[in-house]
């Protein structure tokens, strides 16, 4: 009996040793490619080539501990170099790019969960990449039309899930100095772009404590927008525009409304729900929010 017992253990023996083996060898491969990627953005700073640097960083969403240790150790040598703008704009780098790639990673395994439980449309929130601590953190992650990393992720993903997948808002580049589109991108279940809506109504509040200002870092968009998606004629906003019944009114006739948002905490709790349900019975329509 243990001559047999040990003759049906050795291949999982072997098999075992492999498959860690194998592990280990991807873990080694993935390491030096972040630590390559690493010590050329390095380079890139070194050589003032900020813009270069920053784009590595960014695209480094797989970032271990111990490479996000080091990079911030560099920003801790430009402050003590006395080069403040420097250490500043690669710490807001960091933290934006890593949140960036775990906001994408967490986008992508959610839409592919809804895909395959059946769903046919998907809609990101508002700011789905990042909700940065600073109302200026989006102008860093700011895209040209058509091209960069956020647009890449979401046509990827609607090809790769077979879904429409409505993109909640990014930033994406404006003419405007200081200032970027907070823009909803649609996706075809082909991952082509099959429309664009930039935020029109701007939000701003100050009160109880709080204050808001849109304007000071968006670019209100001009363009009252109209959209078809899988034979369905589609009615857009984004949070504050739920406040403008005619805005609606304007893009008439649709059958669903998409409404992606951030709503503050206080605004949210009085109004989210009441608003929606009144541009449903309103407008006759469904109401997709998120």
């Amino acid at each position: 009996m243990a001559d047999w017992l040990i003759i049906l253990l050795l291949p999982l023996a072997a098999w075992s040793g492999w498959w860690l083996a194998m592990r280990k060898e991807a873990r080694d491969l993935r390491a030096d490619k972040t630590r390559a990627a690493y010590f050329e953005g390095v380079g890139f700073l070194l050589n003032d080539q900020t813009d270069r640097a920053v784009d590595v960083f960014i695209h480094m969403a797989d970032l271990d501990q111990q490479m996000l240790e080091n990079q911030l150790t560099l920003g801790s040598l430009f402050r003590k170099r006395g080069e403040l703008d420097r250490a500043l704009h690669l710490h807001q780098q960091l933290r934006n790019g890593a949140a960036m790639g775990q906001s994408t990673a967490a986008m992508r395994r959610l839409v592919r969960q809804a895909a395959e439980q059946g769903a046919d449309w998907a809609l990101l929130p508002e700011y789905w990449p990042l909700m940065g601590q600073n109302d200026r953190d989006k102008l860093a992650l700011a895209e040209p039309f058509g091209s960069g990393t956020l647009q890449q992720a979401m046509a990827e993903t609607a090809a790769e899930c077979g879904i429409t997948l409505f993109g909640g808002t990014i930033p994406l580049q404006s003419p405007v100095p200081g200032k970027v589109w907070n823009s909803l991108l649609a996706y075809d279940k082909n991952g082509e772009c099959i429309g664009r809506y930039d935020k029109m109504h701007l939000f701003g509040y100050s009160g109880l404590g709080e204050r808001y200002a849109e304007a000071d870092t968006i670019a209100a968009g001009r363009e009252v927008p109209h959209l078809t998606a899988d034979g369905w004629n589609l009615a857009q906003g984004i949070c504050y525009d739920l406040r403008f019944p005619e805005f609606f009114r304007a893009q008439s006739p649709f059958d669903a409304l998409l409404l992606p948002a951030a709503f503050t905490y206080t605004t949210g709790k009085a109004h989210w729900e009441l608003l929606l349900r009144t541009r449903a019975v309103e407008n006759q329509c469904y109401v997709l929010a998120a």
